[in-house]
């Protein structure tokens, strides 16, 4: 039996908890609009100035939409909502003044310095920079997510299971035309090709250049050799995952002369900046 003091959320309907509305077909984002409408209308009452205004929005309206596009996301609609009560508050519901682009540009290039809620509440950039974070440090859907994305991937070349180690640290991160992964998973990834994340190796040192996983490296473009038998043999027999141990297995005492042979030969493909012995001046 369930005591009648616990409240069980039916379909359709919300519950807040950590400042946030969470409901199984509800729509949460009308509340949170109707939330914010209530906090803007109360300080349009004061006649603030255009820095009071920027102070408001940046810090009772911003703050609040970066939350809650990392716990419940932020659709577009619901950006161009929050964007328009956001200009009618600068405006006092009259006709703008200024284009909203101008409206966001900082003073010292004739802007107000207002928050531009599409450039800062991207909410996959927030779930991408959790994604990317340290080991130690990433929360543990991101593994679920890596699963995944290793379960979509595009059939060609093929990619041995062994393979797949990190969606942006190797050139495999490209999924199939018919995949299966959820909208979510689908937006981080298109944030991460519109933004052009990569691994800042130029300011890394080589100690992180012998860290990159060698198989699909990011700087050798070619895809194809991966799956080949003496691979395999580098990757299971030799135990080599990464870049620094391949390199170091080319100047061992190794007897299997063809192993050794292609682990040069991959060494010599990967892009002069990223060889893990190359210095960086």
């Amino acid at each position: 039996m369930i005591s009648e003091e616990i409240r069980i959320v039916k379909d359709g309907e919300t519950l807040r908890t950590l400042e946030s509305y969470m409901g199984n077909k509800a729509n949460q984002m009308n509340q949170i609009l109707k939330k914010q409408n209530e906090v803007l209308n109360a300080w349009k009452t004061l006649n603030l100035s255009i820095s009071g205004k920027e102070l408001i929005l940046k810090s009772l309206v911003q703050s609040r939409a970066l939350f809650l596009a990392t716990v419940n996301r932020m659709p577009k609609d619901i950006q161009k909502r929050m964007e328009k009560q956001m200009k009618d508050f600068i405006w006092n519901d009259k006709k703008a003044t200024m284009n909203w682009k101008e409206v966001s540009q900082p003073r010292e290039i004739e802007g107000l310095n207002m928050p531009n809620i599409e450039t800062r509440i991207e909410a996959q950039i927030i779930w991408l920079k959790k994604y990317l974070a340290p080991k130690n440090e990433r929360p543990d859907w991101a593994y679920v997510v890596d699963q995944i994305i290793f379960n979509n991937l595009q059939k060609t070349p093929k990619i041995a299971k062994e393979n797949k180690i990190s969606w942006i640290f190797q050139l495999w991160n490209k999924t199939g035309k018919k995949d299966t992964i959820p909208k979510f998973v689908n937006e981080m990834i298109k944030v991460d090709r519109k933004y052009k994340v990569e691994y800042d190796i130029l300011e890394a040192g080589p100690k992180p250049r012998k860290l990159l996983p060698i198989w699909h490296h990011i700087g050798i473009e070619d895809n194809y050799s991966w799956n080949k038998k003496l691979v395999t043999c580098l990757r299971k027999e030799h135990k080599i995952v990464e870049t620094g141990r391949l390199e170091e297995f080319t100047k061992g005492n190794s007897t299997h002369w063809f192993c050794k042979r292609l682990a040069k030969k991959i060494i010599d493909k990967i892009t002069e900046h990223l060889r893990p012995g190359k210095e960086i001046n």
